[in-house]
């Protein structure tokens, strides 16, 4: 009689162990989440000033350096003419 116990004993074990792998390899029927985007590439805000500057748009591009950084219009100068010239 103890070898029948045991032996139910040990089956049920077995089916619980195998129960248990079979959860964690697959512990849910929902899906996964779809995966995320990938992060967009940063812009630099004064791409566009540049581009401006190498397009001979000077005053548009002042004006657009100074509406991004603040500057007064001397320092604003100075930098879209640094930003005009060929590199």
């Amino acid at each position: 009689m103890r070898f029948i116990t045991r032996l139910a004993i040990a089956g049920a074990v077995t089916a619980g162990v195998l129960a248990l792998i079979q959860y964690r390899k697959n512990p849910s029927k929902t899906p996964a989440p779809p995966p995320s985007p990938p992060p967009k590439p940063e812009v630099d805000p004064l791409d566009e000033v540049r581009a401006l500057a190498r397009a001979g748009e000077k005053i548009e591009a002042i004006k657009r350096y100074r509406e991004i950084t603040g500057a007064d219009l001397k320092t604003a100068r100075e930098a879209v003419e640094a930003m005009s010239r060929p590199a």
